[in-house]
């Protein structure tokens, strides 16, 4: 926690004061808008949603005979843990979808410029 200010100093030396108010504004900056803080959710969901995916893989791929041995040959219901590593690998398709359609609405900083409608500046002649 830091002391309260000493008016006796700020007065002696005022670049200190106009420095110590500059750094206040720069950390209070305001937030995003509530869309762009979605697309950013939605995108890091994503790509850390990637570990639970891998192990809902691996627990799907040891379970394989379950799901693809025919229902006549009196196949056994997957367990309990085949349908949760579905769901969560369903969970990521839908985590995708969503980034996916956050990253066209809001691009970030690597994407191209939007299209102009002047229709002086899209003449391929020059």
């Amino acid at each position: 926690m830091n002391p309260p200010p000493d008016p006796a100093a700020a007065a002696r030396n005022p670049a200190a004061n106009d420095a110590a108010a500059s750094d206040a504004a720069e950390v209070e900056q305001p937030l995003p808008a509530p869309a762009v803080q979605r697309a950013i959710r939605c995108r890091m969901l994503c790509l850390l949603w990637v570990f639970p995916t891998t192990g809902a893989s691996v627990v799907l791929i040891n379970d394989a005979r379950r799901w693809l041995q025919p229902a006549a040959a009196g196949r056994e219901w997957p367990g309990l843990e085949s349908w949760l590593a579905l769901v969560l690998v369903l969970a990521h398709v839908v985590l995708g979808v969503l980034a996916w359609r956050s990253r066209r609405d809001h691009p970030g900083t690597g994407a191209s410029p939007p299209a102009t409608t002047d229709p002086c500046l899209q003449d391929s002649r020059f």
